[in-house]
């Protein structure tokens, strides 16, 4: 019989991965099934040994830090990978046409002229040496619209998209403002939404849950907001019945949370708080739970 292997990290269930985390780590779990979820959903490596270095102090995770906010840190780490996964693929497809398109008009498409390393041998006397070259890829990922020395709309589209999602209606906006023709706008717009650089039901939806996160405003007020960003009204109602809430039951903790860091029970007026969640846009029903919670049971 051979020696056997002893490893340094065996299975675990995620029970003892939980109790692992709770007494040798002392991270904070405050709830076991949300827990099992989180490290069946994604890799222990990728939500605890992923960020150690920055999570961790003498071998314990700082005060604080739960495996909740990991979760949520490591959401917003890979959607972060996302954006620079596509803007790096799309710079390095720029680089690589306009390269080809350099060596192409310079030495022709024949490979025993494109391949032939004399012509990028520096100093070789008749050819376009790779200074030369390199300057050629340079200007010509710099080009821009010669009779107005601007980026054309759809580079400029894509240039505002690479940092933050916008909508159609935003984008245009945008452009416009920018004076580009309406039809290149246009043909802008098309081009970004086939190759779903554009996409306002998705966009619509996520910005419509990252409201209801926030728990700050009314519903009637999140879909006021969304028509200001320039959603249309099917992709608002979409949004809204796509997310999986019970609506009064929200507007009531938002509205009770409302009232708790704006008003004191003992000093507040009845009418006057009801007056200030209505202008908000709050539901009668969800603003008289809140109501009665707040004077009644505080």
């Amino acid at each position: 019989m051979g020696i056997p292997i002893i490893f340094d990290k065996p299975f675990k269930t995620y029970d003892e991965q939980i109790a692992h985390l709770r007494d040798n780590y002392e991270l904070d779990i405050v709830d076991e099934e949300l827990a099992k979820y989180i490290l069946s959903t994604f890799s222990y490596y990728d939500i605890i040994n992923g960020y150690q270095e920055c999570m961790m102090q003498n071998g314990k995770f700082k005060e604080g830090i739960s495996l909740l906010y990991l979760y949520f840190f490591h959401l917003f780490d890979k959607e972060f990978q996302n954006i620079l996964f596509k803007n790096i693929l799309l710079i390095e497809n720029s680089f690589k046409t306009k390269l080809a398109y350099s060596i192409s008009a310079h030495y022709g498409v024949s490979m025993y002229d494109y391949l032939d390393k004399a012509n990028y041998k520096p100093g070789y006397k008749g050819k376009i040496f790779f200074n030369i070259l390199r300057t050629n890829i340079f200007r010509e990922i710099g080009k821009t619209d010669k009779q107005n020395n601007t980026k054309t709309a759809l580079i400029y589209a894509v240039d505002l998209l690479a940092t933050r999602p916008y909508s159609t209606q935003q984008l245009i906006t945008k452009l416009k403002r920018k004076e580009y023709a309406p039809e290149e706008i246009q043909e802008a717009i098309n081009r970004l939404t086939a190759r779903h650089y554009l996409d306002d039901t998705d966009l619509c939806q996520r910005q419509y849950q990252a409201y209801i996160n926030e728990k700050h405003r009314s519903i009637k007020a999140i879909k006021y907001k969304l028509m200001e960003k320039g959603f249309s009204q099917s992709d608002i109602q979409n949004a809204q019945e796509e997310t999986d809430i019970d609506e009064i039951d929200y507007e009531y903790t938002v509205c009770l949370r409302l009232l708790n860091s704006h008003y004191t029970p003992s000093k507040a007026d009845k009418l006057k708080c009801q007056g200030y969640l209505y202008r908000k846009g709050f539901n009668y029903s969800a603003i008289r739970l809140a109501i009665e919670d707040f004077f009644y049971n505080p």
